[in-house]
C-alpha cells in the first residue's frame, strides 16, 4: 500500500482494551495504565482497501471475469473457487453483464511471531483476488492488505474484533458497485462489485475470527454443535 492508502496507527490499550490517544499511557482515567503502560500497547494500522484494488485493476492483464453468459462449469470437478457452488450461486443472482462485473475475495488471517522465546507477534490480514490467474493471484503486488497489528501478545478475540470492524465496513461498500479502469478489458471502465465469499485460515486464527472456542476445546468446531472430547 502507498502512504495514501494508511490511516494514522490507533493505540489499543491491553489492560482495559480500549483506543488510546498516547503510546506512553492509556488515556482513560479509570485505567490502570493511566499513569504509564505496564505493557507496551497495541499498534494498529489499517488500509484503504479500495484504492488497492483500483491499483491492481489498472496494471494486471490476468484477470477473468464471469457472468452467467460466459460460464461454463468443470465437469464434476474443482478446478479453481469459482467452480463452487457459492461462486455459481453469485453469478445466477446478481445482474452481470459486459459493464457490470464481479470479483471476489478471499480473506487470510494470520499472526507472525517476531523473535524467538517471546509473545511479540505481527497480526496480518490480507486478501486475494480469485478472478486473478492463479499463477499471478498470490505474488505479492497483487496481495490487499487490509491491515497489520503489532501485539505483545497472542489477540483475545475481543481485539480481533475491534480489528476486523473497519475493514467489514469497507467490504461492505464495495458490495455496491464502484468505476474501476480495467486494463484485463482493454483499459475500458467497468462498475464492479466485490464480495468477500471466504477465508483461507489455520484453525486457532479462525476461532478468533469467527469468534468461537478453541479448536480443541468443547464446541470448538464451527460446523456442528457437540461438545467434543
Amino acid at each position: 500500500p502507498s502512504t495514501k492508502d494508511i490511516v494514522p496507527p490507533l493505540i489499543v490499550c491491553q489492560k482495559c482494551e480500549r483506543v488510546s490517544t498516547s503510546k506512553d499511557f492509556c488515556t482513560y482515567s479509570d485505567c490502570q495504565n493511566h499513569q504509564k503502560y505496564d505493557i507496551n500497547p497495541y499498534s494498529y494500522v489499517y488500509f484503504d482497501i479500495y484504492h488497492q484494488l483500483k491499483q491492481i485493476l489498472c496494471r494486471e492483464e490476468n484477470i477473468r471475469f464471469f457472468s452467467t453468459d460466459n460460464y461454463t462449469a468443470a465437469n464434476n470437478s474443482l478446478s479453481d473457487i469459482y467452480d463452487g457452488d457459492v461462486y455459481r450461486s453469485m453469478l445466477t443472482k446478481l445482474q452481470l453483464n459486459k459493464t457490470n462485473l464481479l470479483l471476489t475475495l478471499m480473506m487470510n488471517v494470520d499472526g507472525v511471531a517476531i523473535g524467538n522465546n517471546t509473545e511479540e507477534s505481527l497480526w496480518i490480514i490480507t486478501f486475494t483476488l480469485n478472478e486473478i490467474k492463479r499463477s499471478e493471484r498470490f505474488r505479492t503486488h497483487n496481495v490487499i492488505i487490509g491491515g497489520v497489528c503489532s501485539c505483545y501478545k497472542k489477540p483475545n478475540r475481543k481485539l480481533m474484533q475491534f480489528l476486523l470492524k473497519p475493514i467489514v465496513e469497507q467490504l461492505k461498500q464495495l458490495q455496491e458497485r464502484h468505476l474501476f479502469q480495467v486494463k484485463a478489458c482493454n483499459n475500458e471502465f467497468k462498475l464492479i462489485q466485490m464480495y468477500l465469499i471466504g477465508a483461507c485460515n489455520d484453525k486457532p486464527a479462525n476461532s478468533l475470527v469467527q469468534n468461537i472456542a478453541e479448536p480443541i476445546g468443547k464446541y470448538g468446531c464451527s460446523r456442528c454443535e457437540l461438545p467434543g472430547m
